[in-house]
């Protein structure tokens, strides 16, 4: 299989692996969990030197009700970073069950399409996407029994991820096929209901039939039904940036080299009727940018954009900004550097920040007074606003108790008319109540100092 990808460089313009098959995963709690396999490791890392690796994960079991693995998610953006990947994957699923004492299904279990599930998802999401220098996908999952009752189809679901997260899709059209024909409903109509143009990868693929149903065995060539629905998507995805042939190795010799490249020309040649090729700018294109990016108004819209992207972190963390003032701008520089904007709204750009100033100050890094009190207070106020949000009694409140090391009145009055507090104020441990009612947060300072 190596030698046939080594063979066939010059045929492909990407290649999708699961990079799970390149390291070794001693399990939760283990010292040196994850270790590198010497051969299919050193195979990707040549590799990504010659053309973009896309990871496909198998592992990260997002939907698993007990387990948010942020050990495993940190080891695949790792990886992503170390082979510059354009874009990873993972299915919409879970497979890992328990919490202490783990049981792992060895299959992509369907997830059911609530709204607390959606709940659980969207803060697991945006830690991968607010890590990532890449985008982050998450694919159609297969599955073989339905739950009934459930709040949302399958595509109105991962149209509500996308618009949360600004996670994209990687639309598996062997999955839907499979589906379609299993559980009797219209394919068509699922494409017509899903957002196509969160779609940045399709896969297609080939399979069988197994005790009265298709299963999703990525054996043998694409079925001509997935071919036409590949043809009916291509259309309407305007951010596609790739279709990927999916075979399981044990069907190489099934179809041959020159069976898996003639799949991958089909779907080539779908996808060029279609989209429009990248060119090399003409001489009058290269002029023409050249004099647009000299120009006053470019910088204007350049900082139009930076004071859109900073709008939500300022209105969740003004007190914090304040405080930040004198290195403000670099540490906005230098996490937007790390996390590119993924939709217009720029929907998790609080929570980038957040994490970017929590890492920052837990190295030491950002050693500015009242800073570390400052931004705890602003967290729990903005946990605070989340749940709220979650409440249907428009009279209902919640509270907190937030610890501050200086006296919240002192600290709290001048940053509320975002003006910095004096130095030197005597330090104390002081507990300050914070209640949210009414769209407003109210402080009861002092308590149990």
């Amino acid at each position: 299989m190596d030698r046939f990808v080594e063979r066939s460089l010059d045929r492909l313009d990407y290649l999708a692996v699961i990079p799970d098959r390149a390291w070794i995963d001693r399990g939760v709690g283990a010292r040196q969990r994850f270790d590198a396999l010497p051969l299919p490791s050193a195979l990707l890392n040549k590799l990504a030197d010659q053309l973009p690796i896309v990871l496909h994960s198998i592992g990260l079991s997002i939907g698993s009700a007990e387990i948010f693995d942020k050990d495993y998610a940190l080891n695949l953006i790792a990886w992503a970073d170390r082979l510059h990947s354009p874009w990873i994957s993972e299915h919409l699923s879970f497979s890992r069950i328990g919490n202490g004492v783990e049981v792992n299904a060895a299959v992509a279990l369907p997830l059911p399409y609530d709204q607390e599930i959606l709940d659980l998802l969207v803060p697991r999401i945006r830690f991968l996407t607010n890590k990532l220098r890449c985008p982050f996908l998450l694919e159609n999952n297969v599955y073989y029994f339905s739950y009934p009752e459930q709040d949302f189809s399958e595509e109105d679901f991962l149209n509500q991820l996308s618009c949360q997260t600004g996670c994209m899709v990687l639309l598996d059209l062997h999955n839907l096929y499979t589906n379609a024909v299993n559980h009797g409903f219209d394919a068509l109509d699922y494409l017509e209901h899903l957002d196509l143009e969160n779609v940045l990868e399709i896969h297609v693929a080939g399979g069988v039939r197994m005790m009265g149903l298709h299963t999703d065995s990525h054996t043998g060539p694409v079925l001509k039904d997935v071919w036409r629905l590949l043809e009916h998507a291509v259309p309407h995805t305007k951010n596609l940036r790739g279709i990927t042939f999916e075979f399981h190795e044990s069907s190489f010799r099934l179809l041959g080299e020159d069976g898996i490249l003639d799949q991958v020309e089909q779907a080539r040649t779908i996808a060029k009727k279609y989209v429009t090729p990248s060119y090399a700018l003409n001489d009058r294109e290269r002029r023409r940018l050249i004099d647009v990016v000299s120009q006053l108004g470019m910088s204007v819209s350049c900082s139009l954009a930076r004071g859109n992207r900073f709008e939500p972190i300022g209105e969740i963390f003004p007190m914090t900004c304040v405080l930040l003032e004198p290195v403000l701008r670099d540490l906005l520089d230098e996490l937007w550097q790390q996390v590119r904007p993924t939709n217009y709204q720029f929907s998790g750009e609080e929570e980038a920040f957040a994490d970017h100033v929590r890492r920052k100050i837990a190295s030491g890094e950002l050693s500015i007074e009242y800073l570390q009190e400052i931004f705890n207070y602003e967290c729990a106020c903005w946990a605070l606003a989340q749940e709220m949000r979650k409440q249907t009694d428009p009279e209902h409140s919640v509270e907190t108790t937030v610890e501050f090391t200086h006296l919240p009145d002192l600290l709290l009055g001048p940053l509320s008319e975002l003006t910095a507090p004096p130095s030197g104020l005597p330090a104390g441990l002081y507990r300050a109540r914070v209640t949210l009612t009414d769209s407003r947060f109210y402080v009861s300072t002092n308590i149990g100092s």
